[in-house]
């Protein structure tokens, strides 16, 4: 039995709506089903079945909500002792990260902590946001500099800002709307999209324009992505301070409009901290009431 399909099927139970579960647990929603599926398979009951505006409990499913909490938190406590052995005996702590850690002055904190605190030692992972709050949960890493878009999907989260971006478009320079400034989402249904990062803000922003991008016409990434622009491929939705000004050339830079803002925070849980990452959290709240956040 899968541990994450517990918390997937305890989170559903919550929100009795399969979209919601999956945008809260930044995954799809046909992978929601099958695990779902899966696990009641395994079981060998339903555990959901169909209401008026989504799901609830069966009576199966509600006699075993009370043993996946359990062994999820027997899962929990287990993570975060193995976590706080490994950080004392090894005096290191994992970090995760958004790619881009130059432009967000991710690396210039990290600098900062490794000059002052040279006896510990830090394991950075990189990763996409979603997939970040993925490893906190499962104690994979201690804390994180994410991107978010809602910070109330992840309300047990304690969060300081680091700083926030603004979403661009990034076309070829030969578009017919490379000379203007702005665009909005709803201009974008026609385009061929190469890439955008997947969140449930941008999932949102295209429905609410009255459209959806399907899984297929996401391609490459970064760099790669920005060469396919170039090469006049299709287009691709970014934030502004992950675009390398080096780049610049070959495509033309569209601010969304209105607006699309979202912040990059530092992210962690309380309780799974250890004493190295108690104090990686105070050096962080310190060092960012002594730089400016913009």
């Amino acid at each position: 039995m899968k541990l994450e399909y517990l918390n997937e099927f305890i989170t559903l139970s919550e929100t009795k709506n399969y979209s919601v579960c999956a945008d809260a647990l930044y995954i799809s929603q046909p992978s929601l089903t099958r695990h779902i599926q899966e696990l009641e398979k395994e079981l060998g009951v339903p555990l959901f079945e169909r209401a008026a505006r989504g799901v609830v409990l069966t009576e199966e499913g509600n006699l075993f909500i009370p043993y996946a909490r359990e062994l999820l938190n027997i899962k929990a406590d287990y993570t975060d002792a193995l976590q706080k052995h490994k950080e004392k005996k090894n005096g290191t702590i994992t970090i995760g990260t958004v790619h881009a850690m130059p432009q967000y002055g991710i690396s210039r904190i990290i600098g900062a902590w490794s000059a002052e605190n040279p006896q510990f030692k830090l394991r950075i992972l990189e990763n996409d946001s979603r997939e970040l709050f993925t490893m906190l949960r499962q104690g994979t890493i201690s804390c994180a500099f994410a991107r978010e878009d809602y910070s109330d999907i992840n309300g047990d989260f304690e969060r300081i800002k680091i700083t926030s971006d603004h979403l661009v478009c990034l076309v070829p320079e030969g578009h017919p709307r490379a000379k203007d400034k702005t665009i909005s989402i709803r201009e974008l249904k026609d385009e061929k999209i190469l890439y955008y990062e997947q969140s449930t803000m941008m999932r949102s922003l295209f429905l609410g324009a009255g459209f959806t991008i399907p899984d297929a016409s996401i391609g490459a990434k970064g760099r790669n992505a920005l060469l396919l622009v170039k090469q006049g491929l299709g287009i691709m939705l970014e934030f502004r301070k992950p675009i390398d000004d080096s780049e610049l050339g070959g495509f033309a830079i569209l601010d969304i409009e209105p607006e699309v803002r979202s912040d990059i925070n530092f992210v962690y849980l309380p309780h799974a901290l250890s004493d190295t990452g108690r104090r990686f959290v105070s050096f962080i709240k310190n060092y960012t009431k002594a730089n400016r956040v913009s």
